[in-house]
């Protein structure tokens, strides 16, 4: 099935509308949206851990990967570290 030249272009702008819609009338929505962005974001970030700390296997400076990967996402949770 084929659809005309700018059919994708039309769909895509289409969905960018529908979804900045929702963004802006529904706190459920971005809710929902940014939860799947920093999910998102986290799985990213293991895929490219993952490699790194098992060729190095079981060593401590592992976690110092992990940590410069993963501290701005406190930030982005909004998590405090009270001493």
């Amino acid at each position: 099935m084929e659809l005309w030249p700018g059919a994708w272009t039309a769909l895509l702008l289409l969905l960018l509308l529908l979804l900045s819609t929702l963004w802006f009338c529904s706190s459920s929505a971005k809710y929902f949206f940014k939860m799947a962005f920093y999910n998102g974001w986290i799985l990213f970030l293991a895929i490219l851990a993952i490699p790194v700390c098992a060729v190095r296997g079981r060593n401590v400076e592992n976690m110092k990967i992990l940590r410069l990967l993963l501290l701005h996402v406190k930030y982005l949770y909004g998590i405090r570290v009270e001493e």
